[in-house]
């Protein structure tokens, strides 16, 4: 069975805001990828079971302003343990 994974916003001030939960990690990155096109904030995949951040997208404010979710790992951090 695949793992269940939220999606948050994280707001400006530091306050995360749920977006979303998936099944599956092909589908929380997709979801990631989704979120950071239409968000300037940065985006965090969690494990549900876990807590773990397992992925995340860099506030395209720091990020000099990139279009999207880049697959290199300079631009995710995961922590899957």
């Amino acid at each position: 069975m695949d793992s269940a994974y939220d999606i948050f916003e994280i707001m400006p001030d530091g306050a995360p805001t749920w977006k979303c939960c998936v099944q599956g990690m092909d589908a929380a990155l997709k979801e990631l990828a989704s979120q950071t096109k239409k968000s300037n904030n940065e985006i965090k995949v969690v494990h549900l079971s876990t807590g773990a951040v397992i992925a995340r997208s860099a506030p395209k404010r720091q990020a000099d302003h990139a279009a999207s979710v880049q697959s290199d790992s300079s631009r995710f951090i995961t922590s899957i343990k």
